[in-house]
């Protein structure tokens, strides 16, 4: 069983949970979603991406099945976390930060699965003390536990983090998490930062953590990687030209509305969106319409959904959107 879990940057198809498989057998594509997938207060709701086989729901949990909010007690939190109830990542409930020194210290418990299920618990704490028990999680000898740090952080960061995300660029071995602090440092947008990345890149030798390299370079408006994003966008490759237009629901750069407006007019089949083998494109254009309406918080008057294909006027309603924009 394998399982698509929903990371800002990438998509990530991981390998079966039971398994200690290595990174290699990710899949890995450019595409901007919400991060932490984890049905919880203050967060995006989803389904949590590496999904366990967990009891079913027993009285002794106090999260309610009517997806009412539930704050949790220590008994009740520490209970759930060392039985290993994955519930507690399905349903909305809200923990008391005062918990959080009593949490810090199973991040170092022997069970993999413990420390992984603590993260999920840890990010929903407005506290840098748990912040940084995610990030230290960044080693963790477990691959499982060192992915859910690395997307968790995607989404839980501060400007405090660079020193630390910075020092994972450079030293960790694990490529993911090289990939993902690249993404982090991007969006948490410190100029200085682009000496750090360009470091990195210049001896980074894998492909992905060298294309996030890319984008969160392009993102800090370096002008080099900003000239290669305009260029990929401008591609007559349709593929390209499509992998750079996800691609910027990352960059988000008014700078681009320029170079983006006359994708509008491409006609060209751009992207399948059919189910399973099914064939069923999308232009480039309807591309560029929907990441534009994510991107700029769906401003549009028309309905937009991904396999649509947006009429004439749909589109130049689009395109005037974009010229006035400042």
């Amino acid at each position: 069983m394998k399982w698509i879990v929903p990371v800002e940057g990438r998509e990530i198809l991981l390998p079966d949970v039971k398994s200690k498989s290595t990174h290699s057998n990710y899949r890995l594509t450019v595409i901007v979603l919400c991060a932490t997938g984890l049905l919880i207060t203050g967060s995006c709701y989803g389904q949590s991406g590496l999904q366990k086989n967990h009891e079913s729901r027993t009285e002794k949990s106090s999260v309610s099945a009517s997806g009412k909010v539930n704050t949790m007690t220590k008994p009740d939190i520490i209970e759930l976390i060392n039985n290993k109830d994955w519930i507690i990542t399905e349903e909305p409930i809200s923990v008391d930060p005062v918990l959080t020194p009593q949490l810090l210290p199973l991040l170092h418990n022997d069970d993999p699965e413990i420390r992984e299920l603590t993260l999920f618990i840890l990010n929903v704490l407005p506290s840098q003390e748990a912040r940084q028990g995610i990030l230290k999680a960044l080693k963790d000898e477990d691959v499982n536990v060192r992915s859910t740090a690395s997307r968790l952080s995607l989404t839980n960061y501060s400007k405090e983090d660079l020193q630390i995300l910075h020092n994972e660029l450079s030293t960790n071995i694990d490529e993911l998490i090289r990939e993902n602090a690249a993404l982090v440092i991007g969006k948490i947008g410190e100029p200085k930062s682009t000496k750090h990345i360009r470091e990195q890149l210049e001896k980074e030798v894998e492909e992905h953590a060298q294309d996030a390299m890319h984008l969160a370079l392009t993102r800090l408006k370096d002008r080099e990687n900003q000239k290669l994003y305009a260029e990929r966008l401008q591609h007559n490759d349709v593929k390209q030209r499509v992998s750079a237009l996800q691609d910027f629901k990352y960059v988000q750069d008014s700078t681009f509305y320029p170079v983006i407006s006359p994708l509008l007019e491409d006609q060209r089949d751009g992207l399948n969106v059919g189910p399973s083998a099914k064939k069923i494109y999308i232009r480039v254009c309807d591309v560029a319409v929907n990441v534009l309406d994510e991107v700029l918080k769906h401003p549009f008057s028309f309905e937009v959904n991904e396999s649509k294909k947006y009429s004439p006027e749909e589109l130049l309603e689009v395109s005037k959107i974009l010229k006035n924009i400042p």
